[in-house]
């Protein structure tokens, strides 16, 4: 407990007064202004003596009669990046009127646009303050006891206080922009983040419906048995193969810690892959994953929203490591445990002096699998187009630069060549390439 304000001021103006008095029986001689002196200094002592009793039974009222109750109202997880809102129910139970005042305890990562409210509360007074903030990071946080400060019957006095009690709560990535399209239809919300879908080159291989031939269709369609029987021209219609299975192998190693516009290469992937992931659940697929180089989690595959919905619970607490990515020892392990054929989609940041371990890792996996190597590019090679060469540092830099690049194309030419898809991106363009490039092999036949 402490002083409040008014208290303090109060506390000034008897002082200010003291101060007066004592100035004046300095410099002022006694025959002048002795009565009115004395008159005064009776009255300042009695005001200060009422004053102490008040500030005694304020006291007194505010340490037995506290009484303010907090509720945390959170609904769901939370999204990264983005604004987010949960809910402070407070009720004022002391019977006097008193001005309340709330700092929640929300994580260090949590960035807050309004993080102290304060409201005059009357005797059973219930009101609300919302929470906007913005979470930085993904994971498992606890949003700690709310800091109440209250002011006594009087206002002399201030009670601060610990009350509502700790909430856990997650944070995921922001999932939102897809779920707010899902009644949409899977080709529209593809071209929404950016992704064209591709002309076939033949019809799907899962047999769909029988359909009334229309204007257009080809007709190898058409079914001559059931448009005999119905007397009109019938076509069959058909759809991508489903039930394939996906597995991204994501890397979770020191590489994937790199920071770009305040957001790590490791965030943006997972933010990718789980785009590609609803989009292939969408198409039919299961979808799997598995995390290597730090934390190794292994999510069996799973279709449908329990897919996503796995993915989601599975991924937005797990983080980077500052582990060094051993590709090989992956790919032994996953042949060994999950033998059937499948799409695997390694999402990683490959340098230039990986070549042997990147080679053998492709070759072991695609013994039995389709594999597709994305590797995000490092923002330094984005910028080596426009640098300028005015030193021989700058020329030595550029020069190491061109050399790395160099080095990687190369790499990436053999894997190509090898029958590997293999892809280099920018962080930006992650969600766009794995997309894309999932649908061109969904699209060809290949999966």
């Amino acid at each position: 407990m402490r002083p409040s304000f008014e208290l303090l001021k109060i506390l000034a103006v008897f002082l200010f007064a003291g101060l007066l008095i004592w100035i004046a029986r300095l410099f002022v001689p006694d025959y002048q202004v002795s009565a009115p002196l004395q008159w005064f200094s009776n009255v300042l002592l009695f005001a200060a003596i009422v004053l102490a009793i008040a500030t005694l039974i304020d006291a007194v009222s505010l340490l037995r009669g506290f009484n303010v109750s907090v509720e945390r109202k959170v609904l769901g997880g939370f999204s990264q990046g983005v604004k987010n809102t949960y809910q402070l129910v407070v009720e004022n139970r002391m019977p006097w009127n008193s001005r309340i005042t709330l700092v929640d305890g929300l994580p260090d990562s949590f960035s807050l646009q309004q993080s102290v409210d304060e409201v005059l509360a009357k005797p059973r007074d219930i009101f609300t303050h919302d929470f906007d903030f913005v979470p930085q990071q993904r994971g498992d946080f606890s949003i700690s006891p709310a800091w109440v400060r209250s002011t006594s019957k009087w206002g002399l006095w201030e009670r601060v206080k610990l009350l509502g009690g700790s909430t856990d709560v997650q944070v995921y990535p922001n999932f939102s922009a897809l779920g707010g399209g899902l009644e949409l239809g899977l080709e529209h919300q593809i071209q929404m983040i950016g992704v064209h879908m591709l002309q076939r080159r033949g019809e799907g291989i899962d047999f769909r419906q029988l359909k009334e031939f229309v204007y257009g269709d080809s007709p190898n369609k058409v079914d001559w048995k059931a448009s005999a029987r119905m007397g009109k021209l019938i076509s069959r219609e058909y759809q991508d193969e489903r039930d394939q299975n996906i597995y991204f192998l994501l890397d979770c190693g020191h590489r994937m810690r790199a920071m770009e516009d305040g957001v790590s290469y490791f965030d943006h992937a997972v933010n990718a892959l789980l785009m590609t992931a609803f989009v292939a659940l969408k198409q039919g697929d299961s979808v799997g994953l598995v995390s290597f180089a730090g934390e190794m989690r292994w999510i069996a595959p799973v279709k449908g929203e329990n897919g996503m919905r796995n993915l989601l619970n599975q991924t937005y607490n797990l983080q980077s490591s500052m582990e060094t990515s051993d590709y090989l020892q992956l790919a032994h392990h996953f042949v060994e445990k999950r033998p059937k054929r499948s799409l695997v989609i390694l999402v990683t940041s490959v340098h230039a002096d990986d070549h042997l371990d990147v080679m053998n890792t492709i070759q072991l996996l695609g013994k039995k699998h389709i594999v597709m190597l994305v590797t995000i590019d490092e923002l330094f090679l984005n910028e080596t187009a426009s640098m300028i060469i005015e030193t021989e540092s700058d020329a030595k830099e550029y020069a190491g630069k061109v050399s790395y690049d160099f080095a990687k194309e190369q790499l990436f030419r053999k894997l190509k060549l090898a029958g590997v898809i293999a892809l280099r991106t920018g962080i930006n363009e992650l969600s766009k390439t794995l997309t894309s490039e999932y649908l061109k092999l969904k699209r060809a036949g290949r999966i």
